[in-house]
């Protein structure tokens, strides 16, 4: 197998992107790029250029349809908990013929190629105590289910003695005869559907616990969605990205420093199969 270079993966993305759009548009789907992805479609019209990774987002009732019916007409494989093929509470379009990934965490039973991640957004209580509650319950969840898919991580030469220890602990917890009985992927996915989207006037990414309260967001700024530029095509963005991206990532147009200049997926390594 060939290593792929940078703009091999971002091409491979992109490809998967265009497929994912067209889908969408078809059945009057509303999503919107997000993540790195939608700073970079503001930002760089493209690609944040060190950036190995794209994210799109849904409100829960379009990911639905969307995960219930997605098939695609250039071969891409959909991973999600619905179709019982993936360990985490969003869904992976992956490429599985011409490419394959070396996970440095895994998320699935099986190999796979290049993929993008498909994020559900969920409603969140107004106001701010309750909503502060229910995001840590979220979150407590959700590294739940991180730790336990460390616990299933096989130990590597490469890895440290610090970090086999902490890969032996997580084993030790998560495979015991209570634990492993939970089912922490599900217990999850039904914590984030407590409050349908639009139902309140705030909505949350709870599948995906990284970023906390920062994912804490407006209704009104997903209510519709306008076409950016990204590499020369045209992709949704919900309206109220300026506000969106400020209240996660502060000043997004400003560039990060050199030395935080870092692939998302530095873990991983993205080959081409021969």
């Amino acid at each position: 197998m060939r290593k792929m270079s940078l703009a091999d993966i971002q091409a491979q993305e992109l490809e998967i992107l265009k497929d994912f759009h067209a889908f969408c548009r078809a059945r009057n789907l509303t999503y919107s790029l997000y993540g790195g992805t939608m700073i970079g479609a503001i930002r760089h019209e493209g690609f944040i250029p060190w950036d190995d990774d794209l994210d799109v987002a849904m409100p829960r009732q379009s990911y639905e349809r969307f995960v219930a019916e997605y098939e695609s007409e250039k071969g891409f494989e959909l991973h999600c908990l619905e179709r019982g093929n993936s360990l985490l509470a969003f869904s992976r379009i992956c490429e599985m013929d011409k490419t394959f990934v070396k996970q440095s965490l895994p998320w699935c039973e099986h190999d796979t190629g290049i993929y993008i991640d498909v994020f559900p957004l969920d409603g969140a209580p107004d106001d701010p105590k309750a909503a502060m509650r229910f995001e840590k319950k979220l979150h407590n969840d959700w590294m739940c289910v991180k730790l336990s898919r460390v616990a299933l991580r096989k130990l590597n030469n490469y890895h440290s003695a610090k970090k086999k220890l902490n890969i032996l602990v997580r084993k030790a917890l998560f495979r015991n005869p209570i634990a492993r009985h939970i089912d922490w992927l599900g217990r999850l996915d039904t914590a984030c559907k407590q409050i349908p989207f639009g139902e309140t006037a705030h909505f949350i990414n709870a599948s995906f616990g990284e970023y906390g309260m920062r994912e804490y967001q407006l209704v009104e700024d997903f209510s519709s969605t306008v076409l950016k530029p990204f590499e020369g095509q045209l992709f949704c963005v919900c309206n109220g990205y300026d506000r969106l991206m400020r209240t996660k990532y502060g000043d997004y147009m400003q560039l990060p420093p050199e030395n935080q200049r870092r692939l998302k997926h530095r873990g991983s390594k993205f080959y081409w199969k021969d």
